[in-house]
């Protein structure tokens, strides 16, 4: 009795398979980076938000100061994304859906508003 030997995986499988692979990580990266900018830019506007001082901003100030950010972190937030509300002394930020257009994938953002304490 002899053992059944393995058979060899053909050499353009096993490259085709670490191809996908590859696109896939890199589909992986693009798209965690834009997250990471994405969840910064959510941080810093409930920050904003939330410090008693932002209450006595103007609006075309907080308005700057998160385009300011958000160009910062790269992601195309425009002026007309973002809505400002005061409702009894409380501060309600929110920006609207964008999407974001990198060489590999294009993705549509949306950030929960922000509200002062």
């Amino acid at each position: 009795m002899t053992a059944a030997l393995p058979q060899r995986l053909p050499l353009w499988r096993a490259i085709a398979g670490f191809g996908v692979l590859a696109i896939l990580c890199a589909l992986l990266i693009s798209a965690g980076f834009i997250y990471l900018d994405n969840y910064r830019l959510d941080r810093y506007m409930r920050d904003l938000a939330s410090r008693p001082a932002s209450v006595d901003l103007s609006d075309a100030t907080l308005n700057r100061n998160i385009l300011d950010r958000a160009q910062q972190l790269g992601l195309p937030v425009h002026a007309t994304d973002i809505a400002i509300a005061r409702d009894g002394g409380k501060l309600h930020i929110t920006i609207a859906k964008y999407t974001v257009q990198t060489s590999l994938v294009r993705m549509d953002l949306r950030l929960p508003s922000a509200n002062s304490r």
